[in-house]
């Protein structure tokens, strides 16, 4: 094993501002590589790394116009948030919520009568806000109702309601314009068969969740 060169003498690693460790150059380098290991510093990169973005830009500018494969007019899909607080921060740029099984769904409202339970307070102010809004996961919040809100979203296309024990039937679904489809469990699709296929009847696909 070779001697360790200690950070006092070549430099070791460097810590930008934001902790990030960046290479020195070590003594034990041709003087060549070390004058280019100073200027990378220097310019807050690693050595090598402008040819690297270079290879990567030129790539990038190469498939610009590829289309995915299949559909070639299809955008991409943003990801979803997955927090209440984040969606309220960026409510214009909010298109998928994934809040299953959230714990921001328990109410710490102690005006509240649901205070420690499943609640829809916080969870009402924020989707109303929501205007495009197209795919919602509120599965397995142990909710008995769901929000109201809903209702006004004319772009929620997709809604994922399993595992809530939903009571009574929730009519608001049947307002909904932009509805495409909902996912349900075998719960409640046995329990409100006659509504599901209302729902249906009217253009709105019911599908029963996978369970895994």
């Amino acid at each position: 094993m070779g001697p360790r060169h200690p950070a006092a003498a070549g430099g070791g690693e460097r810590r930008a501002s934001g902790g990030t460790a960046r290479p020195g150059p070590w003594p034990g380098d041709p003087p060549g590589m070390q004058a280019l290991g100073r200027a990378a510093l220097r310019l807050g990169r690693r050595p090598g790394a402008g040819a690297a973005a270079a290879g990567r830009g030129a790539a990038s500018r190469a498939g610009a116009g590829a289309a995915p494969p299949g559909d070639d007019d299809a955008p991409a899909a943003s990801p979803p948030f997955r927090s209440l607080k984040a969606a309220a921060r960026e409510a214009r740029a909010v298109e998928a919520l994934d809040l299953a099984g959230s714990e921001e769904l328990v109410c710490l409202n102690v005006m509240c009568a649901k205070l420690g339970e499943p609640c829809l307070c916080r969870t009402s102010v924020v989707l109303g806000r929501l205007r495009n809004l197209r795919r919602l996961d509120l599965s397995c919040n142990r909710l008995t109702a769901l929000p109201e809100a809903l209702a006004g979203l004319p772009r929620l296309a997709f809604l994922n309601v399993a595992g809530n024990p939903l009571e009574p039937f929730p009519a608001l679904l049947r307002e909904m314009a932009g509805l495409e489809e909902v996912v349900v469990d075998g719960a409640l699709l046995r329990k409100y068969a006659a509504e599901w296929r209302r729902l249906r009847a009217g253009g709105v696909g019911v599908r029963v969740a996978e369970t895994g």
